[in-house]
């Protein structure tokens, strides 16, 4: 464990102190000051709620090379009205975590596969442009739950195993 150092360390020990009730007054500007640039930004842009409060269903299609277009029209086919967003995800954040990576590329797996969700596939690991482009298969074995700790475990003794820290 890092040993604490910084200004954080020495306020932890006593050696550094802050007066806050002395200058009271410079902190309620600043706080004021928050309060207002948020009050400022509520009522110019607005709450954007996502699915967790207006309610709704979200739906993930798996299909290799489906479009925003193709994803439109089977929700006009199944008659499902309303305010439907239809985005493509997961792509673009594989390219970022295959660009963020010191070797330049990112492990795409499936989790949440099999019987209870237990289980993983392995995908493979891609560049930023083949994450982006590749078209990737359905999983074998469509989950019928969701467990996160398998897809933790094969991080975390497969592709990790050699890692430095």
């Amino acid at each position: 464990m890092r040993s604490l150092t910084g200004i954080g360390g020495r306020l932890y020990r006593g050696d550094t102190s802050i007066d806050f009730i002395g200058k009271r007054r410079r902190w309620f500007a600043v706080s004021g000051l928050l309060i207002a640039v948020s009050a400022i930004a509520l009522f110019t842009q607005g709450l954007h709620l996502g699915i967790e409060f207006k309610g709704g269903s979200e739906f993930t299609i798996l299909k290799a090379g489906s479009t925003i277009v193709q994803g439109r029209e089977a929700l006009a086919t199944a008659q499902i009205t309303g305010e439907n967003v239809v985005q493509k995800i997961g792509r673009q954040l594989g390219k970022y975590l295959a660009e963020f990576d010191s070797d330049g590329h990112t492990t795409v797996i499936y989790w949440a596969c099999g019987v209870g969700g237990g289980e993983t596939q392995y995908l493979g690991d891609f560049d930023a442009t083949q994450v982006v482009t590749c078209p990737f298969d359905e999983p074998k074995r469509m989950g019928t739950g969701t467990k996160l700790l398998p897809a933790v475990r094969y991080f975390a003794e497969e592709r990790f195993r050699t890692a430095p820290w």
